[in-house]
């Protein structure tokens, strides 16, 4: 099941929204380091580091479901601008997705 545009929305095609799917791979990681594969939701617990790939044309959903550190570093450009991003309270999530340089938080 994929979340579709309104009706009355200007020029969407479906293709805008193939991202926004329940039908992704769900990984429950619980040893690092992990290499993060593709359209993924990663939950996480445990202390280590999540690596996100280097030339990928996906977006990821990472949790930290324990109580431990996660850091999530791509193995090519920045996130935001940094060299890695900590998740370290339990329950918080980040929504990398790449441009092709580099990956963005959204």
């Amino acid at each position: 099941m994929s979340l579709k545009p309104a009706p009355n929305s200007p020029n969407f095609n479906d293709s805008v929204f193939d991202w926004i799917s329940f039908t992704e791979s769900v990984e429950n990681i619980t040893s690092f380091p992990h290499y993060a594969g593709k359209k993924q939701v990663i939950l996480c617990s445990g202390t280590g580091t999540v690596y996100l790939p280097e030339n990928s044309d996906g977006f990821f959903h990472i949790k930290n479901i324990g109580t431990g550190t996660i850091t999530v570093e791509p193995q090519a450009g920045t996130i935001d601008g940094a060299t890695s991003k900590v998740i370290s309270t339990q329950y918080e999530s980040i929504h990398p997705v790449f441009d092709g340089q580099n990956w963005y938080l959204i």
